[in-house]
């Protein structure tokens, strides 16, 4: 099962964050994934900001994160949303129908993401909007991050055959773009260094 995470975590924002940069080649396993997603989007008219507010509307709370899968080849979702103070996992499929809900305990830094967007009145719907009018594709992954009480994010998107990074601002205004070297969280071999192998003998 292959999960590719739209959610807030601070030491990756630290690393990467708004440095949407031209990279000399793209994880293949990432854009064959990502192609396979944005397929069975496309399909079933399906948006991630479409999902994310339906999953909204069924927790009465405010989407901070979202996470597609790949379970036997099939496109599944869940939404993370903040309602009343807790962080719960909302799962979606492409339809935009909720099967189910349960409470994400250990995402509590979520909870700070959220304060930051109320403050600013941006929505992750908006967030995605703006991400794929830039990219001129499907937003397919976002990392946000929370600084001195103002949210940002990086936000990953399928487009021509391509992975285009989009950073958008706490205020929901697209800035810089360019191709992404790999989806966040994919633990693909291409992105990973491995371990040299030690010398015989």
């Amino acid at each position: 099962m292959k999960s590719y995470l739209i959610v807030v975590m601070f030491f990756v924002a630290a690393a990467c964050h708004g440095n949407a940069r031209a990279a000399t080649a793209t994880c293949k396993q990432c854009l064959a994934d990502a192609n396979e997603v944005l397929s069975q989007m496309d399909a079933a008219k399906a948006t991630a900001a479409k999902l994310v507010s339906a999953a909204e509307a069924h927790c009465k709370g405010q989407a901070v994160g979202y996470v597609f899968e790949l379970v036997k080849g099939v496109w599944d979702g869940k939404v993370y949303c903040v309602a009343e103070g807790k962080v719960q996992t909302v799962f979606i499929d492409a339809t935009g129908t909720v099967t189910k809900m349960e409470e994400a305990k250990d995402m509590d830094d979520l909870v700070d993401v959220a304060k930051a967007m109320t403050k600013e009145k941006v929505t992750l719907a908006k967030v995605i909007e703006a991400a794929d009018r830039r990219s001129r594709g499907k937003t397919l992954a976002v990392i946000a991050a929370a600084d001195d009480e103002s949210a940002s994010f990086d936000c990953y998107c399928g487009s021509a055959e391509k992975l285009v990074q989009v950073f958008v601002d706490g205020l929901g205004k697209a800035g810089k773009a360019g191709d992404a070297e790999a989806l966040p969280g994919t633990g693909h071999s291409f992105h990973e260094k491995k371990p040299k192998p030690k010398p015989a003998g």
